[in-house]
């Protein structure tokens, strides 16, 4: 919030007006309303602000819930086709896993300058 309010509960308890012969001062009545006026617009000018962050806060969401259930039947279907795989190929883990480790010495060698073609046909002079 910006704006400082002018009271909160307590002080609005302990306002005092000066009496004259018709009351109050009505000068010191309306100058009390104003402040509470303005206090009513700065708090209803906050509300207003976090309605605004709740609801880019709520568009932000539904889009990442969106982009989470595709992603969750994406994996779904990778998954499907990867156990159809697995049973078709006869693949298992420890296979699956060599390739990983290869694919990482690859990695390793391609890193260090290390032509992999000229390695396999000629290891002692790569």
């Amino acid at each position: 919030m910006a704006n400082k309010l002018n009271y909160d509960s307590k002080s609005l308890l302990n306002i005092k007006f000066s009496p004259n012969q018709k009351g109050y001062n009505p000068l010191e009545v309306d100058q009390v309303l104003d402040k509470i006026i303005k206090d009513y617009e700065t708090l209803n000018n906050a509300i207003n602000e976090i309605a605004n962050k709740v609801e880019q806060q709520k568009g932000q969401y539904d889009k990442l819930k969106e982009d989470f259930d595709r992603v969750t039947v994406q994996m779904a279907t990778l998954q499907k086709k990867y156990d159809a795989l697995k049973r078709v190929s006869n693949v298992t883990d420890d296979n699956y896993t060599l390739v990983n480790k290869v694919a990482a010495y690859e990695r390793v060698l391609h890193r260090k300058g290390i032509n992999l073609k000229k390695a396999l046909s000629d290891p002692d002079n790569c």
